[in-house]
Order: C-alpha cells, then structure tokens, then sequence
C-alpha cells in the first residue's frame, strides 16, 4: 500500500493567494505580461469592447461576463498554476503529515492519516474554481489587470476549512519516522497524546454531509450460495474432530467425553447441549485435567517463561499469541459455570497477567484495532493491578502515572504498557509471592 505526504492549508490563507496578469491595451495589440506562453487574444477580445465609459466605471468592468468557452480556456490554462501556488504556500502548520489516499463517491480524493484514521480533503483539479476579474490601473486607460481569484469547493462537505496540498509520495524512511516519532525522547507519550488531539481539532474544523461515504474499490465477487446444514449438525462434526485430536493426547478423557457425547446423541439433542459438550472438549485439549490447580500451574509455567525473557534480557518469544490467548479466555469462559466465584477469579486474573505479558512482548507491532477486538479490553483494570504490583515489587518500572482521577480505557492502559521497562534482577524468582489484593 503506498502513503502520501502533504501540508494542511487553512482555506483562509487562499485570499492572500490571487493572481493578477497585466494586459496594455495599444492601438495595435494587447499584450499579456505576468505569466509566460498565455494565448491572450481572448483577452483582447474584451478590451476591444470596453468603451470609454467603461474605462472609467471599475464596477462595470468587474462585472464583465466572460463566455464560456474564454473561461473554460482560463481554467485549463491556469489549473496548475494555481496548484503550484497553493502547493508553495508556507503553511501555518509546521509538520508534513502521513496518510493513505481514499476516494468518495464522486471521486474526490481524502487523506486517511496514519495515526487517528481521519480525514481530510486534498486540493486536486476536481475541487476548486477561480473568479476572474478584469481590473483597470488607476493611472492609466492603458494597463488593465485580469485578477484570479480561487476557491476550494468540496461536495462531500458543507463547509472545508482546512485540507491537504503538496500531495507526494512517501518513501519508506519517511513512513518509519513518522511511525517512530513518539517512540524515543523526553515527554514522548505526552507529545503523542497532544499530535492526535491536534489532527483531532483539525478535522472538525470541517462538516462533513450526512450522506457522506467513501467509495468501496472492491470489486464485487459473485460466490455461488451453497446450502447450508444444520448448527447442530456442524457442532456434532466439531465434537467429533475434536474427539479424535483427544485421543491422541488422553485415552481416559477421550472415553470420559466420548460417552458423554453418545449420552447426548440418545436424548435430547440441542445446539446450547453440543456447544457446551465441545466447550469442555476444546478446553480439556489445551488443560487436560480441568481442576483450577492444573489450569493455574499451566497458566503460572507462562508467567515464568515470559518473565525470564524480559528480566534476563534473553530476546525470546513464546510461542503463545494474542489469538491463542483469546481462545483460551473464550474456552474458560465456556466452562466457568464448574468452577466457584474465587477460582473463576483466580482463572481470570492470571489470564490479565498473560494478555498484559503478550502485549509488552509485541507491543511494536500490534495495532489498538487488534486488541480492540480481543478479551484483552475485558482485563483492563486486573492488568493495571499487575503493573503496580510488579512496580511493587521492583519487577518493572513504569514512568506512566495513573491518576485516579483517569478512567481506564485501552487508550491509557496502551500507553502505561509503552513505558514498562524490566529490571534487571533476581525478582522473577520471588513472583508467586505476588499476592493478589
């Protein structure tokens, strides 16, 4: 996918971009100076015209129509003259920005910025028109002026007050710096912070229509629509692949679910019974046994796993993932209703410890999309209780300060885990003295 790099321009800094052409008017030519190669006989045209009367009536000559065709000829001629302009135009706004280019509908071009996903407009052919006036000097009946003057008109938008021009292509090292940014030096998290509320206050600078959308590039797929089979049916397949993989892992449990399985087939058969059934198959193929004690022992193995790595600065990976977490959260939730309060707690809030672990492991590459749509966001809070007992206990140390007054969203706790730095030290061996409040 390629980015883009480009200016915002307030619409306010066009008024001071008009362009004026000086046309002298002889008894045998007129001639054009201001801008080079310009045909002007058009021009011409209208001076002929103007009376003497005129001459002297500015309002008259402001007023002057020019046909269709003369503006049509004006508008192809001085399109990128006018783009060149606003392109060189010093904006007030000091930073290049990086986004992805979008179209809408009536093919209007937008830049998705990379950090908020936010749109704005970009200047193009498609999306301004100039007013052309002409203007006699005060001194003379001799040097008339053609005056220019553009402005920005967006159909998608009611009203545009800032947009993007000097759209480029952006090479790699520039993506990589504006990704990299706030990722080194003093007050880091705070500069970020104050990037985004700014990209933020300039998007709604502009109103966007109600039936506003973008265009869908896709192109439309037609899939032939097979017939589908029962939920009940595709659950009993489900139970029955999976009691196949059991049993190369656990002969007793194969059997123990196996007959339970067949119990089920001989009664009442129902998709919440299956999906129940193949909760608890799935469950035990990760757990084995399924008493808390060994689901905890399987859970604190990760957390000791984990640990070492970052204390003793190994560089490992566990070959555990965001997704392979979520199945496991997904499963024990399944089957939570087995267990008491306390060891549905216990369960639950070494879970957090695990997700908190995975993110500080990939935080580089995981986007908040991802852990949007995780059972990561579930955990907030128990992952908060962790960093401070990990503080607590010289484990970590984290230069992110979470005021009470905050109310903990992804956001902040995404920003907390940035600033996580392990210290090196003999802790790792003292983290089932943790205790949990």
């Amino acid at each position: 996918m390629a980015y883009y790099k480009g200016k915002f321009i307030y619409t306010n800094d066009l008024k001071y971009k008009n362009f004026e052409c000086c046309i002298a008017k002889t008894k045998y030519m007129h001639s054009f100076s201001g801008l080079d190669d310009i045909e002007f006989f058009d021009i011409g045209y209208y001076i002929k015209k103007l009376s003497r009367k005129d001459i002297y009536n500015a309002s008259r000559i402001k007023d002057f129509k020019f046909r269709q065709e003369v503006l049509d000829s004006f508008n192809d001629y001085f399109a990128s003259y006018i783009l060149k302009i606003y392109s060189e135009i010093i904006s007030t706004i000091d930073f290049d920005i990086i986004y992805e280019i979008v179209k809408d509908k009536s093919g209007n071009l937008y830049g998705k910025e990379l950090y908020t996903g936010l749109l704005f407009p970009i200047l193009s052919k498609n999306n301004y028109f100039i007013n052309y006036e002409i203007i006699k000097r005060e001194d003379t009946d001799r040097i008339f002026y053609l005056k220019g003057t553009a402005k920005v008109n967006f159909d998608s938008l009611y009203k545009c007050d800032i947009f993007i021009t000097g759209n480029q292509v952006a090479n790699q090292n520039e993506i990589d710096e504006y990704q990299n940014k706030f990722n080194k030096g003093f007050r880091k998290e705070k500069k970020k912070k104050e990037h985004i509320y700014f990209i933020k206050y300039l998007y709604n600078k502009n109103v966007f229509k109600e039936d506003f959308t973008l265009a869908d590039d896709k192109k439309e797929i037609k899939v032939k629509e097979l017939e589908k089979e029962n939920i009940e049916t595709s659950l009993m397949e489900e139970i029955e692949y999976n009691l196949i993989n059991l049993k190369s892992i656990d002969d007793n449990l194969y059997n123990e679910y196996r007959s339970k399985y067949e119990t089920l087939l001989n009664s009442f058969i129902n998709k919440e019974n299956l999906a129940l059934l193949l909760g608890e198959i799935e469950f035990s193929l990760i757990f084995r046994k399924q008493s808390v004690d060994n689901i905890l022992e399987i859970i604190n193995n990760l957390k000791h796993e984990y640990l070492d790595n970052f204390i003793n600065k190994k560089g490992n990976k566990t070959d555990m993932n965001l997704n392979k977490l979520d199945k496991i959260n997904e499963l024990f939730l399944k089957v939570k209703d087995k267990y008491d309060y306390k060891s549905q707690r216990d369960v639950l809030n070494n879970l957090a410890f695990l997700y908190l672990m995975e993110v500080i492991e990939n935080i580089d590459t995981l986007k908040i999309n991802d852990l949007d749509n995780s059972y990561f966001k579930t955990h907030l809070k128990s992952i908060i209780i962790w960093i401070k007992l990990l503080i607590e206990y010289n484990i970590i140390e984290c230069s992110y300060i979470i005021s009470l007054r905050d109310d903990i969203n992804l956001e902040i706790v995404i920003d907390v885990i940035k600033n996580i730095k392990f210290n090196n030290n003999d802790k790792i061996k003292r983290i089932g003295e943790v205790k949990w409040i």
